[in-house]
């Protein structure tokens, strides 16, 4: 594989669950590829981690990769940086040329850039990777006629859907040590901080709306300020502690379920046949 290693798409991603080694296993078969990519996540689930290793095995490491955020940016920032004179892209356009444009939250362009965006892409579609993140369904919009067609059929011809941590809360364990062990802590080697198990187990049932980049926070400011080697649930934030913010018995044993059933059908190489009768479930209930 070009530019990086299998070890080093694992190092990024941390976790063992049947979701993120389906992600892994989706990455190493597109990193052969330059057809344009769309990540598909809520915020803090790890599309720009995704993004960068697309770019790291694009096997040029000393190319660009020029990150633009639709949602921060103006149209007139637009109009000048991507779409330049008469489609023909802008500045950021030539430095990502040979590298990765980078486009984040492109459900927040509107409709007059889309549109504009449709012909640089194809001016320039094979001067460089593509890479577009989305929160939301962008196909939904289209149909709701927010989101132009064309640019939809350029950008997601390889969905890639990350997970929210809640839906794989298992990794929450590694994600914990790997975090903590990249702190910094005057009293103590990072990587000998533990969380016990009752920490672990507050941290599973929280809902993390911000994902992994959320549990990163919370983890390295306890690992970097704790007085105590072990960290039980008692240092961990109060909104974590807070029931109101735990799934109800129905909703955890839901997400419970996903996960076998993802596990299943991964074990038996996607035939849902095998899996269903596996399961003794209909097959329409594996999607």
């Amino acid at each position: 594989m070009p530019g990086a290693k299998a070890a080093d798409i694992e190092g990024r991603l941390i976790g063992k669950s049947v979701r993120l080694t389906k992600l892994i296993a989706q990455i190493k078969k597109l990193t052969t590829v330059r057809t344009p990519v769309l990540l598909i996540g809520e915020n803090g689930t790890g599309k720009s981690a995704v993004a960068e290793i697309f770019h790291a095995t694009s096997g040029a490491p000393e190319s660009a990769l020029v990150r633009i955020d639709c949602a921060l940016s103006t149209e007139a920032n637009f109009r000048e940086g991507l779409l330049g004179l008469n489609g023909e892209g802008g500045v950021w356009v030539k430095q990502a040329k040979g590298g990765t444009l980078f486009l984040q939250h492109l459900q927040y362009l509107s409709l007059g850039v889309q549109k504009e965006l449709v012909s640089v892409f194809r001016n320039t579609a094979h001067g460089f990777r593509l890479i577009c993140t989305t929160t939301e369904d962008l196909e939904q919009l289209m149909d709701e006629g927010k989101f132009h067609d064309e640019l939809f059929y350029r950008v997601a011809s390889l969905p890639v859907q990350l997970a929210p941590l809640r839906e794989r809360a298992e990794d929450i364990p590694l994600l914990v040590k790997h975090c903590a062990a990249q702190a910094t802590n005057p009293l103590f080697d990072a990587k000998l901080i533990e969380f016990t198990d009752d920490a672990l187990a507050v941290m599973a049932a929280y809902h993390w709306p911000g994902n992994v980049a959320e549990l990163s926070q919370v983890v390295s400011k306890i690992a970097a300020t704790t007085e105590t080697r072990v960290v039980t649930s008692a240092q961990l934030p109060l909104r974590l502690r807070e029931l109101k913010h735990w799934p109800t018995l129905a909703e955890y044993l839901a997400g419970q379920e996903k996960q076998y059933l993802d596990h299943v059908l991964l074990t038996c190489k996607g035939d849902k046949a095998t899996a269903a009768t596996v399961l003794g479930v209909d097959v329409s209930k594996l999607g």
